[in-house]
């Protein structure tokens, strides 16, 4: 038996095959972006993966989002678990999980559903005020996790027959 550190997620590893360890390559890649900025919601990377997932999103939008509003959930009001400034941020959610899925139905429903499917066309109803800024460093935001590389960080133990 030997152990061995793995970088990339794939099918196959050093002739091994890898199923105790498999994850979406969207949620390691938005986990090392949130990471970069010592956010809250780096753990629930797979959250909004399956929530962008399960409404039918991109799943950089809420999280770009969440970076415009909040500096990615780091300043909030206390306890509100309001990363996405909702409601004019005075809304209060009972976890991260809670926010993450329900903002992104509320996405669904009340935007993409009546037409608003580009952040152009979601800005002027998120964010009346400033839609052109707002819009601007949401895109900007989806570009650096886009260009986030995927890197595993935990280091994985395989048992190799050779």
């Amino acid at each position: 038996t030997m152990a061995i550190g793995i970088l990339s997620v794939g099918p196959r590893a050093y002739g091994a095959s890898v199923n105790a360890y498999s994850a979406d390559y969207r949620e390691i890649k938005l986990r090392n972006f949130l990471q970069k900025y010592n956010s809250p919601l780096t753990r629930f990377a797979k959250d909004f993966v399956r929530a962008a997932d399960k409404y039918g999103l991109d799943y950089r939008l809420l999280p770009a989002i969440s970076g415009v509003e909040s500096t990615f959930g780091r300043q909030i009001p206390q306890n509100s678990y309001n990363a996405y400034g909702w409601n004019g941020g005075n809304w209060y959610f009972d976890s991260w999980p809670d926010s993450i899925y329900y903002v992104s139905w509320a996405l669904r429903e009340n935007y993409v559903n009546r037409g608003a499917k580009e952040v152009w066309e979601i800005a002027p109803i998120y964010n009346p005020v400033t839609p052109a800024s707002w819009g601007a460093k949401v895109l900007r935001f989806e570009q650096l996790i886009e260009a986030t590389t995927p890197v595993v960080t935990e280091t994985l133990s395989l048992r190799l027959t050779i």
